[in-house]
């Protein structure tokens, strides 16, 4: 890789991960339906495959909105379920759920570019000065 390929990617990567989190703060204020008889179940992952929560938004101070998605080698593929979390205070992998919530498209199409920036950035460098 020479320099013009790596300045595109890292400048494609941040300009789509500043897209990604302007477009997922577009409802933040909003009302949101919450349903609170809800269990997620379990996330795990197993080598990069499985389910894990993806936070879109910080809903006030102490909460979150975050997606439960399908993962393949840990980018989103699939939402499943959107949830109000808590993260506990002492450990930041272990929060409480207390709440499901309605989606937002625009929540879910933000995570998906803050996740997959990277990749794209790559990509498109790579198509772009044909390697």
């Amino acid at each position: 890789m020479d320099f013009p390929v790596i300045i595109s990617t890292i400048l494609a990567t941040i300009i789509i991960w500043f897209a990604g989190r302007y477009i997922a703060k577009l409802s933040i204020k909003e009302e949101r339906i919450i349903d609170n008889m809800v269990d997620p179940g379990n996330c795990h992952t197993i080598n990069g495959v499985g389910t894990t929560m993806k936070d879109a938004n910080s809903f006030d101070d102490e909460f979150v909105i975050s997606y439960q998605f399908i993962v393949l080698f840990f980018l989103p593929i699939l939402p499943i379920n959107c949830y109000l979390i808590k993260y506990s205070q002492t450990d930041s992998n272990r929060w409480s759920v207390y709440g499901s919530l309605n989606w937002k498209y625009n929540e879910i199409i933000g995570i998906y570019l803050k996740w997959w920036a990277l990749p794209i950035g790559f990509v498109s460098s790579v198509f772009m000065f044909g390697y």
